[in-house]
Order: structure tokens, then sequence, then C-alpha cells
């Protein structure tokens, strides 16, 4: 193990990327449902407010996007995983803005110009705010509404992107939105928490069907939050009980519904869904803490440890164990499609890339083979009801200029992708880390 952390080595073809999501970066999303309830929350008294503040024009990607790409291509990125703003696409209920879909044309160009490899992302969370007035996720129709808008995206961009993530964190919709009142529309429902399960499972069995009927060449992924849960008290049968319950549900249930279509318990019971395309041509990981539970509270870090701006603890142990999970669940092809931290400490953020780095070149040396590592977030970005406060970027904005500033963060990763991609470069080593 003191090898790899001391010489990381990746193969050539080890794919380096980043991700965002359109609604966290592109800023002015005004038709899209987070945009008006941050500014109707704003209007509460402030003990009220969900929303530290509302997200605005953001880092303004929108109409930064080029100068954004040509930064990725300096800095080595040859991928990049993003979302486009369904309520961009669709303002109004079966309304289609061609305006919208030439923009989102030309960011693909703007990639591809730039050797970026596009990974779509259908949905990061935000939905038409015009969806959420009817109903949202418990509006009967969603998943007609949905394929409608995919049909649309395939049909304007199909062309030239051929690898697509179906759901960012399909888990944490239902877990957030109907459980743990973190997401829209704030509701605590167990009977509302089974059936949007199962509707996002539907979404992506049929999005995916979708995308593999424009192209049978196509990739079809999805991007999960995989939680790396434990007992809080080690021999407490009430934290080893929820510990194993948050497993199956955040994790599971997933992974269950991806290799044979079957909603198992509490979801349903073992039947299958025998429409769309359940299977997946590659798994997407997103890790960023491992969590613990007393009883059905979550703990984010023990007693001592250091926290980032969101009150997790690093534990790049995880990001190894999860690797090594979804290999044994599923057998395809594995990146980690999401992994960062929120801090403005950069040299907090090097230390934590480093060790997470030397974690999945442990699980490659053990055989567990991951095909990429895309960090989150290329830019600081709108942290949802955390507002600005959780700096994630590799790169910054003055939020009045929006001049891009590249932290040191951005400079270490692209020399460990400049000289470790098994290279004669000198190797990068924890005495590397004093000289950026």
């Amino acid at each position: 193990m003191q090898d790899f952390i001391n010489d990381l080595k990746f193969p050539t073809d080890f794919l380096w990327g980043t991700s965002m999501s359109g609604y966290q970066a592109e800023g002015n999303n005004i038709h899209t449902d987070y945009y008006h309830l941050e500014l109707e929350d704003m209007k509460k008294p402030a003990d009220l407010q969900r929303f530290t503040e509302p997200s605005g024009v953001s880092s303004d990607h929108f109409n930064r996007y080029k100068e954004d790409f040509r930064l990725m291509k300096e800095l080595g990125f040859r991928a990049h995983r993003t979302t486009f703003e369904w309520a961009r696409l669709f303002p109004e209920k079966g309304k289609f803005d061609l305006h919208a879909a030439d923009h989102y044309n030309r960011v693909i160009d703007s990639m591809l110009e730039n050797g970026i490899r596009p990974f779509i992302c259908l949905n990061h969370f935000t939905l038409p705010y015009w969806l959420y007035k009817e109903g949202g996720y418990e509006n009967k129709d969603f998943l007609t509404y949905f394929l409608e808008y995919v049909s649309k995206l395939v049909s304007h961009i199909g062309d030239r992107v051929h690898d697509w993530v179906t759901l960012n964190e399909p888990n944490l919709i239902p877990f957030g939105a109907y459980l743990v009142k973190g997401m829209p529309p704030f509701k605590t429902s167990i009977a509302a928490f089974i059936r949007v399960y199962r509707l996002v499972l539907r979404m992506h069995a049929e999005s995916n069907a979708l995308i593999k009927s424009d192209n049978t060449t196509n990739r079809v992924g999805t991007a999960h939050a995989q939680l790396l849960t434990f007992p809080y008290r080690k021999n407490n049968p009430v934290d080893i009980f929820f510990s194993w319950l948050v497993d199956r549900l955040s994790n599971k249930a997933v992974f269950e519904f991806i290799k044979s279509g079957k909603f198992i318990s509490p979801l349903g019971f073992g039947e299958k869904y025998n429409s769309g395309r359940h299977e997946i041509d590659f798994w997407g990981i997103n890790y960023y803490r491992r969590t613990f539970l007393k009883g059905p509270k979550p703990i984010e870090a023990l007693p001592g440890e250091r926290t980032c701006d969101l009150g997790g603890a690093s534990y790049p142990q995880g990001i190894y164990q999860s690797i090594v999970r979804a290999k044994k669940e599923l057998n395809v092809p594995v990146y980690i499609m999401e992994n960062g931290i929120g801090t403005s400490d950069d040299e907090w953020r090097i230390k934590y890339i480093y060790d997470h780095l030397a974690e999945v070149a442990r699980a490659m040396n053990d055989g567990y083979h991951t095909e990429g590592y895309f960090y989150w977030s290329f830019l600081d970005n709108f942290e949802w009801l955390h507002g600005y406060k959780a700096k994630f970027g590799l790169v910054g904005f003055d939020n009045q200029t929006f001049e891009r500033s590249v932290k040191k963060s951005a400079i270490f990763l692209k020399e460990i992708i400049n000289h470790s991609c098994c290279s004669e470069s000198e190797p990068i080593t924890k005495n590397s880390l004093n000289g950026v």
C-alpha cells in the first residue's frame, strides 16, 4: 500500500474529468422549481428559511462556458459530466424551447472542440416549475413528461453525445424530498417515499431504453450516491439495524434493480419491472465521506475529526470500499463520477484529492479496475440549501466580475494527470505537496 501512496500511477487510458450540474453552475434558471422556491423562501423570517441564499447568477457558466471549457483543456481534463436543465428546454408544459436547445448544441460543440468528452446527465434534482406546481414527482403523468424531455434532448445532441447518465443520485431524490425534508417538496411520507423511489427507478429504465433505441452504441449509466454506512456504536443492535436499513434503501435497492429489474422490500415484493432497460453500461460512484447511524440519526464525523463546510469528515478508505462493492455487485465499468470537498482551505483539498486517488490506485492494483475520476466540482457553485459557502471548486470566481481564478488544487491535479499516467516522470509523492 505504501508504494501506491508514494507513487500514483494510472493507465494511459484512465479518463480524467470534472463534474457539475446545470442548475448549480449556469445561473438564472428562472423556470426551475428551486429558483422560485429560493426567492419565496427569502421572504420568510430568517428562522424559517430553508435556503441560505438564492442561486441568482451562480458562476454564470451559461454565458462563460467557452472560457470554462478552454480552461478545462488547459488543466488536462478530457471529460466532463454535466446536466442540461429540463426547465430551460420545457419552460412551459408541452412547449419546447428551440433557443435553449440551440444553446446546448453550442455547449456540446465547445466541449468537443476542446477535446472534452461529454457525459450528459438527464436530471440532477431540479424540475420545471410548472411541473412542480402540478405535484412534481407525485404527478401521475410525470414519467410521460420526463420522457418527452429526454426524447427532445437526445434528438438534438445525440449525434455527438454517446455517454449518458440517466439520473444523478436517484436514491437521494426520494430520501431528500420525502423522508428528511432536505429537498423540495420537503415532505415526510413513507408512502410517497416508496412511490417516488419506484418512479425514479422507472425513470432510469425508460430513459435508458430510449437512449439505446436512438443509437445502440450509446453507453448508458447512472451516478449513484453510494452511501457508506456504519453503526455509531459498533455493538449496539439499534445502530446496527439502522446502518443496515439505510444501506438497503440507499444502495441495495438500486443495485438489485439494475441487476434484475426487481423492486426489493420495502419498495416492493420482489416483482420485476418488465419495461425499459434496467441494465447499465457503466456505474458512476459519487463518494464524499462515510456516515454513522446512531439510531436513525446520521452522524458525519467522529469526535475530534476535522469537518468540511458541510459537516462531513474525510474518509479516503471509503472510496476503495465503494469501488470494491460496485465491482462485486454489478461487474460493469466503474467511474468515480463525483469526489470532492467543500472547503476554503485549498491545501486540505490537495490532501483530500491525493488521499482519495491513492485509494483508487490501490483498488486498481488489487484488481478492481476503475475507468476514470471526475472531480466535483470544476467551479465553485451553488450548493443547494447551503448556498455558496461550501467551496468545492478547483476554480473559483469573483461574484462581481465572474473572473475565474485557478486554485493550487487544480494545478496539483493537473500535475498528477500529466506525470502519473504511466510516464517516466518523477512520481507525485507526499513531498510534492509542499511545492504546490
